[in-house]
C-alpha cells in the first residue's frame, strides 16, 4: 500500500504516533510497505544492486530485535560492529526495536581502530555485541580482547534470521530515551560518546529536511559516507526513512577507489539529493577525465550538501567549472555545519543558492573583524546556511562569555531540541560542553560551546576556525595532543608534553607537520624521524609530511608553561626555530612540496626515480610482482624508489586511507581483477601482498570500466 499524501506526513496524526525512528520505520512499514527503502551497490558491478523495501527492512529488522532481546537489554548499550551496507542499517534499527541504546562503531582489525574499540566497551559498558559472523570470528581468532571481555556476549547478525519476526513485541518509544551513543572521532585515548535521544534525532532529521527542503515521498538519494558517524548515519540512513526518499547506499570504500561510481550512480539512478565533506568534490575533479565527464548527467542533482570540513571557495568552483557541463548546476551546492554534539545539523541552506561566499579583509579576519573587501588577496568565506528551524545560534567571546557584535569573531554557541543530553558517564565534561549560560542573558538558556568559531552575517552562520586546535584531514578530527603522546612515546630522547602537531593547507588538503623537542645531541636523526613517521601513518592513519627536531626550550610556551601551538606554527612558517634535523615526505607527482619561502630547513629526502621501463608482471611469482607494485608506487604516484622498502606499511609509506584505495582501482584496473579494499589490510605491505597475490587467491575479474 502506498503512502497518503504526503502533506499527511506532517498532519498531526503522524506526529503524534512517532516518538522516534522505530516508530518512523514502522509507520512506514504499515503505510508504504511495498516502497523501496534503499537500493545497495554491491562493487560497482552493472547487476549487483540489491533493493529492499520498507516491509521487508521492517522483518529483518524485528529478527535483530528478537535476537537481542534474549539478553535483556532493555536501556543497556550494545554495540553495532558490521561493514557500510544493509547489515549495518539493519543492525542498528535492531538495537532500537529492542529498546536498546545501539553504539555504532568501525569494525576493529589488529593494529586499526582496536584501541578504540576496547576504549568504547569500556566507556560505554557495553552489555552485548552485536556483529557480523565474520567480525566475530576475526576478533575471537586473533584472541584479540582483554581477560576481563572473556564473558562478553555476541549475536551475531547472521543468525538473527527474519523468521523469528513475529516473536517481536513492541516497546514504546520515550522521546526522551537514549537511541544512541556517538563517540567523536579522533580521540583513540579518551572515547567521549554523545548521548543522542529519540527526540534530538527526530528534530534533526526535520531540520535537515526544512534546510534542503525536501519534501515527502519524493526524490532519490545517495549516500557513501560512513554510517559509524553522524553526516552519514542520520544525514543519510535515517532521514531516509523520515522523508520516505529511497536512496542507493554504496560503501565508502568504493567512493574512495572510484569516485566516477558516485556520479555514474546520480546519473543512473536520477538522484536528486547527495553530497559529502569538501575533500570529496576535490577528488571527484582530481580522479576523472573529460571523457568520464562527457558521459555523465548530474541535471536531477537538486541539494548537494557539503560539510564536515572546512567548506572551499575554490573547490566549489572547481567542481562546478569540471561538471557543469555534465549538467550540475552551481546553485545545488547547500554547505552546512554541524556537530555530532547537535546530533548532526546547526545550519544549512536554503536550498538553490548554491553558497553564500564572502570576500573579507584577510589581516582584519586575522584580528576576529570582519571586514568586506575586494582587494586583491582577500579571503573567500563560504557560508553555512542559515540557523536551521528550532535551532539557537550566539556568537560568544569565550573569554567573557558575552554576545558579541555582527562584525566579530567568536565561539559558535549553540541550543535547541538537537541538543544532545551531554557526555555518557562524564557529567563534570558534560557541565562545561553542554551547559554553559551567556553573562547577562536575563532567559537562563543553557547553551552547547562548540569549539568552533565564526561569525553570523545576515542571518548566516559563517564558520572561520576552531578555539581548540583539532586537526580536520579527510572529514576526520584528529587531537593533536593524541598525536603529540604517539610521538613521544618513540624514545625516551623525545621531552614529554615538550611537541606541537599542526597542519598547513596546501594544494586544498590539510598536510601534518609535527615539531619535537628533543634531548641532547643525536649522531643521526634519521632512524628516529623514521620511526616518528612510522607510528604516526601506523597508530593515527595520517602520514606526516613534516618533522622538525627542536633542542631544548624551542618551543614557545605561555607564563603558566602551556604549549602555544598557534605561535609555533607560526615560528615554523617564519623559518626562526632552532633545527636539530627535519624530514618530509617526499614529493610525489600528485603532491607539491611546502612552498620554499615557508620551507624553514633542508629537507632529508631521496628524489631518486625508478627507470620507466615497466616490469613484467607474472602474477605466479612473488618477486615479479613485488617488483612490479614498486613500479607502480614510483611512476603512478611518484614516491622515490629508494624510499620504498617492501617490508613497511602501505601507512608508513605516506598512503593515507583515501590514496591508498585510489591505488587499489588504479591497480585492478590495469591487471584486471578485482582486488578487495580487505586484501590491502589484512596484507598491509608490499611484500605481504605480493605473496598473497603469487598463492593463488581467488580473483574477481573486474568490471570494464563504463
Amino acid at each position: 500500500m502506498r503512502a497518503r499524501d504526503p502533506g499527511d506526513m506532517v498532519s498531526a496524526s503522524f506526529a503524534s504516533s512517532v516518538s522516534g525512528p522505530a516508530d518512523v520505520l514502522q509507520w512506514r512499514a504499515r503505510y508504504s510497505g511495498d516502497a523501496r527503502a534503499y537500493t545497495f551497490l554491491d562493487g560497482g558491478a552493472p547487476g549487483s544492486e540489491r533493493h529492499i523495501t520498507y516491509s521487508e527492512l521492517d522483518r529483518l529488522v524485528r529478527g535483530v530485535a528478537v535476537a537481542l532481546s534474549k539478553f535483556d537489554v532493555v536501556g543497556e548499550r550494545v554495540i553495532v560492529l558490521a561493514h557500510p551496507g544493509l547489515s549495518f542499517i539493519a543492525a542498528f534499527l535492531g538495537c532500537l526495536y529492542a529498546g536498546a541504546t545501539a553504539v555504532p562503531a568501525f569494525p576493529p582489525r589488529p593494529g586499526t581502530h582496536f584501541d578504540r574499540f576496547v576504549g568504547i566497551l569500556r566507556d560505554a559498558r557495553v552489555k552485548v555485541v552485536l556483529a557480523e559472523d565474520h567480525v566475530e570470528k576475526a576478533v575471537r581468532k586473533g584472541k584479540m580482547l582483554p581477560a576481563d571481555f572473556d564473558d562478553l556476549p555476541w549475536v551475531c547478525f547472521e543468525a538473527c534470521a527474519p523468521v523469528h519476526a513475529s516473536e517481536w513485541r513492541a516497546l514504546p518509544s520515550k522521546a526522551g530515551a537514549l537511541a544512541m551513543l556517538q563517540y567523536t572521532s579522533g580521540s583513540t585515548g579518551s572515547p567521549k560518546g554523545v548521548m543522542v535521544t529519540n527526540e534530538n534525532l527526530l528534530h534533526n532529521v526535520e531540520m535537515i529536511r526544512a534546510a534542503s527542503g525536501q519534501k515527502f515521498d519524493e526524490g532519490c538519494g545517495a549516500m557513501w559516507l560512513p554510517p559509524y558517524h553522524d553526516m552519514g548515519l542520520i544525514g543519510g540512513i535515517l532521514h531516509t526513512i523520515y522523508v520516505g526518499m529511497p536512496t542507493v547506499i554504496m560503501s565508502p570504500t568504493l567512493f574512495l577507489r572510484r569516485p566516477l561510481v558516485w556520479l555514474e550512480t546520480i546519473t543512473k539512478y536520477r538522484v536528486t539529493n547527495s553530497g559529502g565533506p569538501n575533500f570529496a568534490y576535490d577528488f571527484c575533479v582530481s580522479k576523472t577525465t573529460s571523457e568520464q565527464r562527457a558521459k555523465l548527467d548530474l541535471s536531477s542533482w537538486e541539494v548537494a550538501f557539503c560539510g564536515a570540513e572546512p567548506v572551499r571557495a575554490e573547490t566549489l568552483d572547481a567542481f562546478a567549472r569540471a561538471f557543469e557541463p555534465a549538467g550540475f548546476r552551481r546553485t545545488a551546492f547547500l554547505p552546512c555545519y554541524g556537530l555530532a554534539e547537535a546530533t548532526l545539523m546547526v545550519s544549512g541552506g536554503p536550498r538553490a543558492t548554491g553558497g553564500r561566499i564572502l570576500r573579507v579583509d584577510a589581516e582584519a579576519l586575522g584580528k576576529n573583524r570582519i571586514v568586506r573587501s575586494e582587494a586583491r588577496g582577500a579571503a573567500r568565506l563560504v557560508g553555512s546556511g542559515e540557523v536551521a528551524p528550532g535551532a539557537i545560534v550566539k556568537i560568544v567571546d569565550p573569554a567573557t562569555r558575552r554576545v558579541l557584535e555582527d562584525d566579530r569573531v567568536g565561539e559558535i554557541w549553540t541550543s535547541g531540541p538537537s541538543v544532545a543530553r551531554g557526555y555518557f558517564g562524564l557529567e563534570s565534561e558534560s557541565q562545561m560542553v553542554f551547559e554553559q549560560a551567556i553573562d547577562g542573558d536575563p532567559s537562563g538558556e543553557r547553551y552547547l560551546r562548540t569549539g568552533d568559531l565564526g561569525f553570523l552575517r545576515e542571518g548566516e552562520l559563517f564558520v572561520t576556525g576552531r578555539v581548540k586546535d583539532v586537526l580536520i584531514i579527510h572529514g576526520v578530527n584528529h587531537y593533536p595532543q593524541d598525536i603529540e603522546g604517539t610521538v613521544q612515546a618513540v624514545s625516551p630522547k623525545l621531552r614529554a608534553g615538550r611537541g606541537v602537531v599542526f597542519s598547513l593547507e596546501r594544494d586544498a588538503e590539510e598536510r601534518l607537520v609535527i615539531v619535537q623537542e628533543v634531548e641532547g645531541e643525536t649522531e643521526d636523526p634519521t632512524p628516529l624521524l623514521h620511526s616518528i613517521r612510522d607510528a604516526v601513518a601506523d597508530e593515527h592513519g595520517v602520514p606526516p609530511h613534516t618533522i622538525l627536531l627542536v633542542g631544548r626550550n624551542s618551543i614557545p610556551l605561555t607564563s603558566s608553561g602551556k604549549l602555544q601551538r598557534r605561535d609555533t606554527k607560526q615560528a615554523f612558517l617564519d623559518r626562526s626555530l632552532p633545527a636539530v634535523a627535519t624530514w618530509t615526505r617526499p614529493l610525489t607527482k600528485r603532491q607539491n612540496s611546502l612552498p620554499a619561502d615557508t620551507a624553514p630547513h633542508t629537507w632529508l629526502a631521496d628524489d631518486t626515480l625508478a627507470p620507466d621501463v615497466e616490469p613484467n608482471l607474472d602474477l605466479a611469482d612473488p618477486a615479479s610482482i613485488e617488483a612490479w607494485i614498486i613500479h607502480q608506487f614510483v611512476d603512478k604516484l611518484g614516491i622515490p624508489r629508494t624510499d620504498i622498502d617492501p617490508e613497511r606499511s602501505f601507512a608508513q609509506l605516506g598512503l593515507d586511507s583515501v590514496t591508498a584505495l585510489a591505488f587499489i582501482s588504479e591497480l585492478e584496473e590495469r591487471i584486471g581483477y578485482v582486488l578487495g579494499s580487505e586484501l590491502f589490510y589484512e596484507q598491509p605491505t608490499i611484500r605481504m601482498l605480493a605473496r598473497e597475490l603469487a598463492r593463488g587467491r581467488e580473483l574477481t575479474p573486474r568490471a570494464p570500466t563504463r
